[in-house]
């Protein structure tokens, strides 16, 4: 019977839902026009007006409801899609901002790597400028002869610049003396005078001695 039941469904539905749905209103009005009941056979038939009116509302109810869920999908769909949208929107907000920092730390390394060149730079010219002070310190060093007992080279090459340099200052004030002395004998001077200005230049010769043996 059920078998039978869904073969003649078949039959009905190899028309097009719309043109029975329309059939199934015509059946209807000319159902109230004549004021009959619906028309059945025994055994049923598949054009039946009851039968078909009933398949096809049943198709329809069907149809309704099936929509309905791919309308409630597509309502999800599009609601997901939107929050995608907003999430993409504020995505692209933050890419922006992330790609201005990124720009503004690119600048500030081109900054700071022209710095660091000219900082390689200088360091280089310092270490030449280093270079060639080592090698002038090291024939300095290298120039004493020999040197002091318990003094390391640099202390007695430190002691022979002060020497020089007292020598220098002593030669300057023995200068002065004599010419001194070349002044007063023109305009004549006394025995004491004399004696005086000999032990003054003893005493200049005593002190020159005493540098000359660094003490």
């Amino acid at each position: 019977m059920l078998e039978r039941a869904e073969e003649l469904k078949q039959w009905v539905r190899e028309t097009p839902l719309n043109n029975r749905l329309d059939d199934a209103r015509r059946r209807i009005g000319k159902m109230c026009s004549e004021g009959r009941p619906p028309r059945m056979t025994i055994p049923v038939q598949y054009d039946d007006d009851d039968f078909y009116i009933s398949t096809t509302l049943s198709d329809a109810q069907a149809m309704i409801a099936t929509l309905t869920q791919q309308i409630a999908h597509a309502n999800e769909q599009l609601r997901l899609y939107r929050a995608s949208a907003d999430d993409a929107c504020g995505l692209r907000q933050q890419v922006a901002q992330l790609t201005a920092e990124l720009d503004a730390h690119i600048e500030t390394s081109k900054k700071l790597f022209s710095q660091m060149v000219g900082m390689k730079t200088d360091l280089n010219d310092a270490q030449v400028d280093l270079t060639r002070w080592q090698v002038q310190y090291h024939a300095l060093i290298m120039a004493v002869g020999k040197k002091y007992p318990g003094e390391t080279r640099h202390q007695t090459a430190l002691r022979y610049i002060k020497q020089a340099e007292d020598k220098s200052e002593l030669r300057s004030a023995l200068e002065l003396c004599v010419a001194r002395l070349e002044g007063l004998k023109e305009d004549g001077i006394t025995q004491a005078e004399q004696q005086a200005l000999d032990a003054a230049n003893t005493a200049l010769d005593a002190r020159a001695a005493q540098i000359e043996r660094g003490e």
